[in-house]
């Protein structure tokens, strides 16, 4: 399930109980509103989860339940074959 701001429920608790360890002020209310998109993106941060983006899918649920995160496919960075362009 992917949980981003404007999600409301149990899901949207159990991550927020989980995100305390990051910021410990944030409350399990069940409402995904500018607290917990910011909590997200410390998160993220922390477990090497970039660009954080507020936005809890797969790889962030997989992160924060201890998996390692897996290195993005897609770069930002222009190729050196097509100057300007991204992968």
């Amino acid at each position: 399930m992917i949980l981003k701001q404007g999600v409301r429920g149990e899901e949207v608790k159990k991550l927020q109980q989980i995100l305390r360890q990051f910021q410990s002020v944030l409350q399990a209310d069940g409402v995904f509103g500018p607290r917990t998109e910011r909590a997200v993106r410390i998160a993220q941060r922390r477990l090497g989860l970039y660009p954080p983006d507020g936005i809890v899918g797969p790889l962030t649920w997989g992160a924060l339940n201890g998996q390692s995160p897996r290195p993005s496919r897609r770069s930002d960075t222009p190729s050196i074959d097509q100057p300007g362009r991204k992968r």
